[in-house]
């Protein structure tokens, strides 16, 4: 893969869609750089600062028919200093994102409120409990003040949290898709709009608004992609 660095979204921007799935190697380096954690490499496990694992696996959520999520950004993509914003937003204040003064603690208008609380939650930064918005551990080794890499400036940081989202088919469900089961080479916005359509009414129960499924496609690409052409 040929990767740019792109400071405005939070993920790494490719220049070619072929991706290697195996991110171990990048977990291991923010143990390693940040020089806080040890890695269990047979059993994919990261030990942080609290001495408690983190099993990996555990975060993989795979496809159900019953569980899809599509459209629920608002159309916002991730943008780099989102997830800090939001996870030390909800740290001081846990109905930040219930909260009338949401707006004006995040400095972003309301529908941003609702595109950072869906990107904690496909980050797998926050999860949802009988109690409302939680952080996750994940959430709280990486993001906290005092945390591995709350500021995002390990490019390997931005690596976990590309694979956290492509793992998780049911609240990332076309992130999911794309780097998981979409593996042409070439395609035009059009066709890969069309191969994730197909794609959700195959595999997917209920009703799921085409035109909403297709737009994820141009999500992806402008999070990803340079605006260079339409072929990819």
């Amino acid at each position: 893969m040929v990767c740019a660095y792109n400071r405005d979204y939070m993920v790494p921007q490719v220049t070619y869609l072929t991706v290697n799935h195996n991110v171990c190697a990048c977990i291991f380096q923010i143990a390693e750089h940040q020089d806080c954690s040890n890695f269990e490499r047979s059993s994919y496990k990261l030990l942080g600062k609290s001495k408690k694992i983190i099993n990996m696996e555990s975060l993989v959520k795979p496809l159900s028919r019953q569980k899809a999520s599509f459209g629920r950004h608002e159309t916002f993509a991730l943008r780099y200093a989102w997830l800090t914003k939001g996870f030390q937003a909800l740290l001081s204040n846990k109905d930040i994102f219930h909260s009338d003064n949401a707006t004006i603690e995040l400095g972003v208008g309301k529908n941003m409120v609702n595109s950072i609380r869906y990107w904690l939650r496909a980050s797998q930064m926050i999860e949802d409990s009988d109690a409302g918005l939680v952080p996750t551990q994940l959430g709280q080794s990486l993001l906290s003040e005092k945390g591995w890499d709350p500021y995002l400036e390990d490019e390997a940081t931005l690596w976990l949290i590309h694979w956290l989202l492509c793992s998780n088919a049911e609240l990332a469900t076309a992130w999911y898709w794309f780097f998981n089961c979409y593996h042409k080479a070439e395609f035009t916005s059009e066709d890969a709009a069309e191969s994730l359509a197909d794609f959700v009414r195959n595999n997917f129960s209920g009703k799921h608004s085409e035109r909403t499924v297709k737009h994820e496609v141009a999500m992806i690409l402008r999070m990803y992609c340079s605006p260079k052409g339409k072929r990819v």
